[in-house]
């Protein structure tokens, strides 16, 4: 259970940790190589031996809903039912895990109460106290906390385009260490 302020990069670090564990340690944490042919998949939604639940998007609107419902976590039942397509890992990650509704919770405790072999359920949450205690207690927590001052200095300065140093002082100030919020708030011109 990844959990911490939203924007921290809990998503990013779980992806990271996906790419390390599927590619049999030739991904680095904190270093992935793009032309990996493992990245590809996973940056494309098509490795067949990493399932990804999050909020879905409303088909009318465009806007992701607030809730995970229980249909988008059945499916890692049958995920973790079948053998790997490369004889190593199964993992599931589950982006906003604080957000599934009871049912979906309850969908999601059924698999952590007999977890499978060779498997890793990655879930973030943003809310940990959200999720229910019996699944935050089969759990191993790790909280991220905000980047330091001169780390989403170093963020930002990926991101310049032309945006003055002042600017990039303030974004810094107003996202609390949070590159998220801080990228947020840079494409949408504050």
């Amino acid at each position: 259970l990844l959990h911490g302020s939203r924007g921290i990069g809990k998503t990013t670090f779980a992806y990271h940790c996906a790419n390390y564990l599927l590619s049999n340690g030739r991904q680095k944490i904190g270093a992935l190589n793009p032309q990996d042919p493992d990245f590809k998949l996973i940056a494309a939604g098509a490795h067949p031996d990493l399932a990804v639940v999050a909020p879905p998007v409303d088909e009318k609107t465009g806007i992701t809903k607030d809730e995970i419902p229980v249909a988008a976590v059945r499916v890692l039942s049958g995920f973790f039912q079948k053998t790997s397509g490369r004889e190593g890992w199964r993992i599931a990650l589950v982006r906003g895990a604080d957000l599934m509704n009871r049912n979906a919770a309850n969908a999601l405790l059924k698999i952590l109460e007999e977890p499978p072999q060779r498997a890793l359920l990655l879930m973030t949450a943003s809310t940990p106290g959200k999720l229910l205690p019996t699944i935050r207690s089969r759990c191993r927590p790790l909280a991220l906390q905000p980047l330091s001052a001169s780390a989403m200095a170093d963020v930002l300065r990926g991101y310049q385009d032309g945006t003055d140093l002042a600017a990039l002082d303030e974004l810094q100030r107003l996202s609390s260490g949070s590159p998220g919020v801080a990228l947020r708030l840079l494409e949408n011109d504050g």
